[in-house]
């Protein structure tokens, strides 16, 4: 995929001062060099064509799951869009990418009392037996808290992250996603997984699962919904919770990578 242009922009900068000459005779040309970054740096705060291109993309496209046709219509729009701004070489690589499907899918509370629990299964999760899954829920803030639990108390339920405070969009989060990786997992064998989203809507991500690790469904929830999971264990109330998920991974499908070139002019040498 190509990248907005402000990333592109960025990453040309931090490579122009990363590869500075180092030593005293370099320091002269330092400063014409820092200051060809900065103009660069500066631009990508300020040019809007990096954001109409993500507008397009995110809004007019939209998901592009591994293997969808969303995905391949990013690809050709990229590829179209490089050709055009004149970029050099712009060629797609063919690849093989994973196909996940999301399927239908949905939770609800049911004791006890009714209640809807919107998610979203995370990228590469398995999916549910086709009766779903139904059982009690256990909460708890890390995994620390979950592999401090014995076994009787894990095996057979569904474990809910319910980390409190704000969380950070590359921090708690992923770490708790990479739950298929984790001997925690293995410890208790739990029937699904429900992580606590960073934003006030469920938001999806992926996740990985180990060989020697059962895998079991995996869901993002609301901050509101995992919030008062937590409140309810808290208090001693017993939650349970019904859940259904047709997610799958099919065989790999053809895609491409959209590769194109930005060519520089190389400086002078510098007489000594």
């Amino acid at each position: 995929m190509c990248a907005p242009l402000p990333a592109l922009v960025l990453t040309v900068a931090l490579t122009l001062v990363l590869l500075l000459p180092f030593g005293p005779d370099a320091r002269a040309g330092d400063d014409a060099h820092r200051e060809t970054a900065g103009r660069i740096l500066g631009r990508a705060l300020v040019d809007e064509g990096a954001f109409r291109k993500l507008e397009y993309l995110t809004t007019r496209i939209g998901n592009r799951l591994s293997g969808s046709p969303g995905l391949e219509k990013a690809v050709a729009w990229a590829h179209e869009g490089m050709k055009n701004e004149g970029l050099e070489g712009a060629r797609l690589q063919p690849v093989k990418v994973p196909r996940w499907v999301r399927g239908r899918e949905w939770a609800r509370v049911v004791s006890p009392a009714g209640r809807e629990l919107p998610m979203l299964g995370l990228g590469m999760s398995v999916g549910t037996p086709k009766e779903g899954i139904t059982a009690p829920v256990v909460v708890v803030r890390s995994f620390e808290e979950l592999l401090a639990l014995g076994r009787e108390k894990v095996e057979g339920k569904i474990v809910a992250f319910a980390p409190t405070g704000r969380l950070r969009p590359h921090g708690a989060v992923p770490q708790l996603r990479g739950l298929g990786r984790g001997e925690a997992r293995c410890r208790g064998s739990p029937r699904a997984v429900g992580h606590r989203s960073v934003d006030r809507l469920p938001h999806t991500g992926a996740l990985d699962y180990a060989e020697d690790a059962p895998r079991i469904p995996a869901a993002s929830i609301a901050v509101e919904d995992a919030e008062w999971l937590r409140r309810m264990a808290a208090a001693g109330e017993t939650v349970t919770v019904s859940l259904f998920m047709e997610a799958r991974l099919e065989a790999e499908t053809d895609s491409a990578n959209v590769i194109a070139e930005i060519r520089g002019a190389r400086s002078r040498t510098r007489s000594s």
